[in-house]
């Protein structure tokens, strides 16, 4: 298949993952927006592989699964500082925060939400309101 015809198929892949998200079938979901991620890579299609990579994230967390969300949203923040989108980056290091917390890592949690505190600051995004509440919270855990 060519490219375009690559593209077409991640994105069926991905489009077939928010079907079974919507279901609540989880699992499922997560298989299709894996295959998706693995073609949007081969293709070198790196909003559509943050994408996919951020929604098996999102599951992971919502199946309360801390540890295996960890890497999609390594991969999605990776993806993100390649593009040079600060507003993902920063919403994938508080997310990762988030997570870090959820393990217990607390000196990882505050390191990545200051990180994306610092990115939020630094490009005026509302979030950073969001994220210094957080950052305050993970202190008085410590």
């Amino acid at each position: 298949l060519d490219v375009a015809d690559r593209r077409s198929e991640q994105s069926w892949l991905g489009n077939l993952g928010h079907v079974y998200r919507s279901l609540h079938e989880l699992h499922r979901a997560i298989e299709y927006y894996e295959q998706a991620s693995v073609i949007a890579r081969e293709i070198d299609y790196k909003m559509d592989e943050e994408a996919w990579e951020s929604n098996i994230g999102a599951i992971w967390v919502r199946l309360q699964e801390f540890e295996k969300a960890i890497e999609p949203f390594q991969r999605s923040l990776e993806l993100a500082r390649e593009m040079g989108n600060e507003y993902n980056q920063g919403g994938w290091l508080l997310n990762l925060g988030f997570v870090y917390e959820k393990l217990g890592n607390i000196s990882k949690a505050i390191e990545s939400t200051q990180q994306a505190l610092d990115i939020f600051k630094r490009i005026e995004s509302p979030y950073s309101e969001n994220a210094q509440k957080q950052l305050e919270k993970l202190h008085q855990v410590q």
